[in-house]
């Protein structure tokens, strides 16, 4: 199986399942309501679905019931920040030391006001308490740098007070763990719109989050929902084409692909080195042999089958005894020498001097063609 393979398989579920919350997404701005402001806020609760759903587009008053930014001081109707610590540490490893980086979030906060969205004769209110489903712009990100008391030294140290653009953050007790490097304030806003589409549950005149674990959240686009519409529809052809060819693919490479390539490599080397006879004694003993002597102290060779043929053993130095009448024929037994040891087996050809011989209770791979020098009689 390959490792690779699941690794994609698993992007390309993460894929199907976006493409599956842009699919809802995009079935929930066609099926519910879509309303102006004025038309809201005359009909009431009667304006939205059997699930409480409605939908509108229309402009945000830049003026009361916005916030200002506290990073930024923009005004906006939406507005998180978030601050993060900024960290290394040294790790002994095998290729000796190395520095390791990351960051941990030390404060994050989001805040939402209530707007007003207007179409110029009627307007409704838009509950942002809660984070919405929505594209929020960065509006300001500053680093300050920290250091440990040697880089106090060097002029580098933690100030008592963090500052990033108009806000001021208390810094935290740093952790002796790691050493702090700095910290990162990031801000995000939802800026006031001129076609802002909104999506939610109406309560009286107010739209706000649909309630329920399972009813998403508050739907925004300050683009609009043509524009909202277009982008979701291909994100979801996006999420399933993409999230469709990564699962397919590496489900099947993850199933049917090869083993990785060194683990391949180390294989093949195992089963092509052959097996030292003495190593497989005993299963040469077990062998029965027929119309040959035992050879005392002297083990069975035992190879086992290959892809690949044995090589031959070392000649040994040893003077063969004569062969009955003088010569070997095919069909006789005889003993092979093979690194010094004589193993039992028959003669099956002839050709040039040299001898094909069979050991006796082992595979065919193993016959090899030997001289008269490595024969002797039984």
């Amino acid at each position: 199986m390959s490792l690779i393979g699941w690794i994609l398989a698993v992007f390309g579920a993460v894929g199907l399942i976006f493409g599956v919350r842009m699919m809802l997404k995009l079935k929930k701005i066609t099926t519910v309501p879509f309303k102006k402001p004025s038309e809201i806020a005359k009909a009431g609760q009667g304006a939205a679905d059997a699930k409480g759903l409605v939908s509108t587009e229309g402009q945000v008053a830049d003026g009361a019931g916005l916030l200002a930014a506290p990073m930024s001081g923009e005004r906006c109707m939406a507005y998180e920040v978030k601050i993060e610590r900024k960290w290394e540490k040294d790790k002994v490893t095998d290729k000796g030391t190395e520095t390791q980086r990351g960051t941990s979030t030390v404060m994050s906060e989001y805040k939402g006001a209530s707007v007003s969205v207007s179409d110029g004769t009627g307007a409704v209110t838009v509950d942002l308490s809660k984070k919405p489903d929505a594209k929020m712009v960065e509006v300001h990100q500053s680093t300050v740098k920290v250091g440990t008391f040697k880089d106090a030294v060097k002029g580098v140290s933690a100030p008592p007070v963090l500052e990033f653009g108009k806000l001021k953050y208390d810094t935290p007790a740093l952790p002796k763990d790691a050493r702090t490097t700095g910290f990162v304030g990031t801000e995000t806003i939802l800026k006031p719109s001129q076609t802002l589409y909104v999506l939610g549950a109406l309560q009286g005149t107010t739209i706000v989050e649909p309630p329920g674990a399972l009813a998403g959240k508050l739907v925004l686009s300050s683009e609009g929902r043509e524009v909202l519409f277009g982008k979701t529809k291909l994100h979801r052809t996006l999420g399933f084409a993409i999230g469709g060819v990564l699962a397919l693919g590496g489900t099947g490479m993850g199933l049917f692909a090869p083993k990785e390539a060194a683990k391949s490599d180390e294989a093949a080397a195992v089963v092509a080195k052959p097996a030292a006879p003495e190593a497989k004694a005993a299963e040469a003993s077990a062998a029965p042999v027929a119309d040959s002597a035992p050879v005392a102290a002297a083990p069975a060779p035992a190879p086992e089958p290959s892809p690949a043929p044995a090589p031959a053993p070392v000649p040994a130095k040893v003077v063969p005894a004569a062969a009955p009448g003088g010569a070997y024929v095919v069909g006789a037994k005889v003993q092979v020498n093979w690194k010094g040891s004589w193993y039992p087996a028959a003669i099956k050809g002839a050709k040039d001097g040299k001898f094909k011989i069979h050991y006796d209770g082992y595979a065919d791979s193993w016959d090899e063609w030997v001289g008269t020098d490595r024969l002797k009689a039984p």
